[in-house]
């Protein structure tokens, strides 16, 4: 049992503790006046300032803990710390190797491994740790004064950009700098043209940091980087014709561009003639069969321009003023849905439209025009979303279904139109049997079955000459028969076996016409049967034929 000067000391203490506590609470910074504060004490102490470690007097190994933990740096206020908190110090925070007297070689490798810039702390360093510094941050050469060539050359391997570190480089430090950044060109003092042109043929955007450069070394830029000429004052054609060439967006740099380079400029890209001033009709009919819309930005395009545009993409029309009717037809030609964007096109136009749409002959001689008119539109508005809405489905998915509801409604689409104009104009659509009986009668084709597996047959005309066109394919469950885009598959130059499993559904190798081979398949598409090279669906020059 305690004494009662032993009880009347520890209420003391306790008394003391409360009331370093309190101060401490109040301010950590107090410690600084207080003989032997508790461990409490000093943990809300540390908690709130760790340097708060310097004002502690013989502080627990677990008070040093809090403090290295909370701020490594705090290691410079612990003295006889062990080599284990100061391991703590330096693998949380490089920097602190600073702080701690004559460090282990253990200390000094996991700080510049860590942090190569650490380096900077260490007095005389060995070799190896010059290069360990060196191989974690090339930038770390600049605390190295002594730096061996050698190492020097490492430096600027990793980095051109180290060069602006080292202090007289030799030309070979120079040359290694420039092949690996070229932009270091900038902190080289009077470089030679063979450093010139080494650097802009690394990286051409170099030539911005590089006074009055020849000739020579303005083409190596542009051809190694077009967007040097953004940084070249009066380039000279060949420089701008380097540039466009490789990007026709350039043109918009060049002030009044020659023929040749206004040239180069719309073979890369049609649509790069809206930043070229007055064009000639020889630019302009090269930018619209690059690209038919570009006639969107060509004032008053003469007709000749105009009905290259349209060649190349019917949607042109829709940029044309009052085009002629030859030229609507050459538009829906090419895409029978630029129909839409036609006003009152006339019965010959919607013709050759609804013909692409249905894969046979249309008659609209007894049409009312602007009824057929009208409608042709619609249906042609209603397929093309249609057959959108489908290829996203198809992107999205790597296949659509056989019954496919869009499929479905694509056809319905059709179907209702048919009907409508047969109900009023009965002789529109032609029959199959008028149709082949006349083909017979005009070109002396006949129908034929060529090869046939359990679903579906293969159908072509044959002339007297023997030659097959026209080929079909006939679904044996539903009796119906529908065109066949065979995507530039040479499809009658196969194995008659390998025509049969396609037939059945299954994937072969089929040689297309430039002589490669493609894993092929038969896919349903909205418009009739196609063949398709690996998983995606091959387009035919008529966008309107097949996804």
């Amino acid at each position: 049992m305690a004494t009662i000067t032993e009880r009347i000391s520890q209420f003391l203490n306790a008394v003391l503790e409360n009331r370093q506590l309190e101060k401490a609470q109040k301010d950590a910074s107090a410690i600084q006046g207080m003989r032997n504060p508790s461990e409490a004490v000093q943990r809300i102490a540390i908690r709130a300032d760790a340097d708060n470690i310097r004002y502690i007097s013989n502080p627990t190994e677990r008070i040093k803990q809090m403090a290295v933990e909370a701020d490594p740096f705090s290691i410079r206020y612990i003295p006889n710390a062990s080599e284990e908190l100061k391991m703590k110090a330096v693998t949380d925070l490089p920097d602190a190797i600073q702080y701690i007297a004559n460090p282990s070689e253990s200390l000094k490798w996991k700080a510049v491994q860590d942090k190569g810039s650490a380096i900077q702390y260490i007095p005389n360093p060995s070799d190896s740790l010059k290069w360990a510094a060196v191989q974690d941050d090339w930038s770390s050469i600049r605390y190295i004064p002594d730096a061996s060539e050698e190492l020097k050359l490492a430096a600027v391997k990793r980095s051109g950009l180290a060069i602006q570190y080292i202090s007289n480089p030799s030309e070979e430090l120079k040359m290694a700098a420039v092949k690996n950044q070229g932009s270091a060109i900038r902190y080289i003092l009077n470089p030679s043209e063979e450093l010139k042109m080494a650097a802009v043929q690394n990286d051409g955007s170099a030539i911005q940091y590089i006074s009055n450069p020849y000739e020579a070394v303005k083409m190596a830029a542009v051809q190694q980087n077009p967007e040097a000429i953004l940084f070249i004052e009066k380039p000279s054609e060949q420089v701008q014709l380097a540039a466009v060439s490789q990007n026709g967006n350039y043109i918009q740099t060049i002030d009044y561009p020659s023929e040749r380079v206004a040239m180069a400029a719309v073979n890369q890209g049609g649509s790069y003639i809206a930043a070229i001033d007055k064009p000639s009709e020889t630019i302009q009919m090269a930018a619209v069969k690059n690209d038919g819309l570009a006639i969107q930005y060509i004032s008053n395009p003469s007709e000749a321009v105009k009905m290259a545009a349209v060649q190349r993409n019917g949607y042109a029309i829709e940029f044309i003023s009052n085009p002629t009717e030859e030229m609507k037809i050459e538009a829906v030609k090419n895409n029978a849905y630029s129909i839409i964007e036609m006003e009152e096109p006339t019965p010959a136009v919607c013709k050759i439209a609804l013909e692409k749409t249905y894969g046979r002959p249309i008659n609209v001689a007894m049409v009312e025009p602007t009824e057929l008119a009208k409608k042709t539109q619609i249906l042609l508005d209603n397929l093309i979303g249609l057959q959108f809405e489908y290829r996203t489905v198809y992107q999205t998915y790597g296949k659509a279904a056989e019954e496919d509801p869009i499929q479905m409604s694509i056809q319905e689409e059709k179907d209702k139109f048919r009907t409508e104009m047969e109900e009023k104009y009965p002789s529109m659509f032609q029959n199959k049997t008028q149709s082949t009986q006349k083909d017979h009668n005009t070109t002396n084709l006949k129908e034929q079955e060529l090869y046939s597996s359990e679903t579906k047959i293969l159908i072509g005309d044959i002339s007297s000459k023997k030659e097959i066109t026209n080929l079909r394919i006939k679904d044996k469950i539903t009796g119906k028969t529908e065109p066949l885009n065979s995507n530039g598959i040479r499809l009658l130059d196969q194995p008659s076996e390998c025509i049969e499993k396609i037939l059945s559904g299954k994937k072969v190798e089929f040689t297309t016409n430039s002589g490669k081979g493609y894993l092929t398949g038969l896919c349903k598409t909205p418009l009739g049967w196609g063949l398709t090279i690996g998983k995606q669906i091959q387009s035919s020059t008529d966008s309107s034929v097949t996804l």
